[in-house]
């Protein structure tokens, strides 16, 4: 794997790794044109190639969802030969998710260890909260950020983030979060009933151009599958969600003390 000038960084030394390993870009993926609009005339030519989809004979899946925030996907401006999109997530609050030069994601990895460890544990356990067995250690499961525990069934806990179980009901609620810290929240509502997350300022910085960065966002789950990137923010205000379901998670990661957001929930 050979790094170039400019390119001597983690996110993009994982993002030639996983090429090597095996790995295509996510705006490649067969199923993309239900997530994303190419806007191929604004490609520069000789970066066309890149742009192209494969078919799953070319390019498995393993049934793992399209993620807006995997360290495989470009940016909504990558190539352009204009200054204008290349692409553009056909939900739009994913606009700033894409190209935030992410390390490996959740998926990233479980894809990783479909592919290369799946049958090398003999014995199966049940994972919970979308964690799954892992190869390193069989009688755990790898979480997503922001569970714990050997079967993921815990809230991780930072002590620097407060509560980070809340409740949403008729009441309209503040959560406001600030400086250095990476915190997820848990938000939740009687069962079955949808949550309506108003996020009133953001102010997270530094930023890239196009995107927010993966190290210093809000992020927003508020679909149903919570292994997929959320929605991205950084500078945006008043982004109003309503979730798929009665949980969303919200995390804030910031690495300035001067970074701040203003989240409102309540019953959608």
């Amino acid at each position: 794997i050979s790094i170039g000038p400019g390119c001597n960084f983690i996110p993009t030394i994982q993002h030639e790794t996983m090429h090597a390993l095996g790995f295509t870009h996510e705006q490649s993926r067969a199923d993309r044109d239900k997530y994303l609009k190419i806007l191929i005339n604004n490609v520069k030519d000789f970066a066309i190639e890149n742009f192209l989809k494969l078919q799953l004979t070319d390019a498995l899946d393993y049934g793992v969802p399209y993620d807006y925030g995997s360290a495989m996907h470009y940016n909504s401006h990558s190539f352009s030969k204009n200054g204008q999109p290349t692409m553009l997530p056909y939900i739009p609050m994913y606009e700033k998710t894409i190209g935030s030069k992410s390390e490996a994601t959740f998926l990233d990895i479980m894809v990783l260890n479909l592919y290369y460890c799946e049958d090398i544990c003999l014995n199966k356990i049940t994972c919970k909260n979308n964690g799954y067995q892992d190869p390193n250690s069989c009688e755990r499961c790898k979480c997503l950020k922001g569970f714990t525990g050997r079967d993921c069934s815990e809230i991780e806990r930072n002590s620097l983030c407060e509560n980070q179980e809340l409740f949403a009901d008729g009441t309209r609620k503040l959560l406001y979060v600030d400086g250095e810290k990476d915190c997820v929240y848990h938000i939740k509502s009687k069962s079955g009933n949808r949550i309506l997350i108003e996020v009133k300022t953001v102010s997270i910085n530094p930023t890239y151009d196009y995107s927010c960065r993966a190290d210093n966002k809000l992020e927003v789950k508020f679909q149903s599958n919570k292994t997929t990137s959320g929605a991205f923010l950084c500078e945006e205000a008043t982004q109003q969600f309503i979730s798929e379901n009665d949980h969303v998670m919200i995390r804030y990661t910031s690495t300035k003390f001067d970074n701040f957001a203003e989240i409102y929930y309540q019953l959608q």
